[in-house]
C-alpha cells in the first residue's frame, strides 16, 4: 500500500505533458533487470481518450517505441475483439471495421449494444481473451481503456503498482482534423464518458499537435520511467514473496 502511495504521489497523481514541459537529465535504469512473472504480463498499460484523439496512432507508436527498448509487448485493443466476433455475426469484413473510419462509425452504436449484449452473458469475457493473449508478456498496451469495470478487473489480476493508466487530450480542432464527426448519440455514450471523472490517471498527454516528437519525449521522460518503478516494484515483490515462504 506504501509503494503505491508513493507511486501515484510521484505522478502527482496526474502529470500533463505539454509542449512546454521540462526536459528530465535522470538517466535511465535498464527496463530488463526484473524477471517475467510466470503467468500474464509484468505490467498492464491502459490507455485512454476521446473518439479521434488518437488512441491507436499513439499505441502503435508505444509498441515500437517499448520493442526497441528490449520489452517483449502485447498490443490489444478490448473493441477488437468485439470486433471480430460482431462482425462474424452480422457477416460483415472485420478489416473493414478495423481500418475504414466511415465504416466504423456508421457500425458504432450496434457494436457497442453487442459488447453490452455478451457482457450481460459473461462481463469478463473480452478481458480473459486479452489475459490469455498476454502471457508472458513485459507489457500489455490495451490501446482503448473506457469504463472503471476495465479498471477494476485489471486491478483484481494485478498489483496496483503493475497498472499504468494513460490518458491522451486533444483539442476539438485537432480531433476534427482526423475525423471526429461530433454526434450526440455517439459522444455521450458510456464508453466515451464514464472516465472523464476517473482521478486514477498515471500521466496525461495533449495530444493535440501532429507528429511524434513530442510524443517520444513523453515516452522518454514520463512513460518509461513509470514503466521502471512498476518492474522495480514487481521484482521486489516477488523476492519479498520468496523470502517469507523460505
Amino acid at each position: 500500500l506504501c509503494v503505491w502511495l508513493l507511486y501515484k504521489e510521484e505522478a502527482k497523481p496526474k502529470e500533463l505533458y505539454t509542449a512546454s514541459s521540462s526536459s528530465s537529465s535522470s538517466p535511465l535504469l535498464d527496463l530488463n533487470s526484473s524477471p517475467l512473472d510466470e503467468q500474464g504480463p509484468k505490467v498492464a498499460l491502459l490507455l485512454s481518450g476521446k473518439r479521434a484523439s488518437g488512441k491507436d496512432f499513439v499505441a502503435a507508436e508505444l509498441e515500437t517505441f517499448l520493442k526497441s527498448s528490449g520489452l517483449k509487448v502485447t498490443r490489444c485493443s478490448l473493441g477488437s475483439v468485439n470486433k471480430r466476433v460482431y462482425a462474424q455475426s452480422v457477416g460483415i469484413d472485420v478489416a473493414d471495421l478495423e481500418t475504414n473510419r466511415t465504416f466504423k462509425e456508421r457500425h458504432r452504436l450496434a457494436l457497442v449494444e453487442h459488447h453490452r449484449q455478451r457482457n450481460l452473458e459473461d462481463p469478463d469475457w473480452v478481458l480473459k481473451e486479452v489475459w490469455r493473449e498476454a502471457d508472458g508478456a513485459d507489457v500489455v498496451l490495451i490501446s482503448d481503456f473506457r469504463t472503471r469495470a476495465d479498471f477494476e478487473w485489471f486491478s483484481a489480476h494485478l498489483p496496483p503498482g503493475k497498472i499504468l493508466t494513460l490518458r491522451l487530450d486533444a483539442s476539438p480542432e485537432a480531433r476534427l482534423r482526423r475525423g471526429w464527426d461530433p454526434n450526440d448519440a455517439k459522444d455521450s455514450l458510456h464508453t466515451e464518458v464514464e472516465l472523464d471523472s476517473f482521478c486514477l490517471w498515471t500521466a496525461v498527454f495533449d495530444n493535440s499537435s501532429d507528429g511524434s516528437g513530442l510524443l517520444h519525449r513523453w515516452f522518454d521522460e514520463s512513460v518509461i520511467p513509470r514503466i521502471q518503478l512498476a518492474r522495480t516494484f514487481s521484482r521486489d515483490r516477488d523476492e519479498s514473496r520468496q523470502s517469507n515462504q523460505s
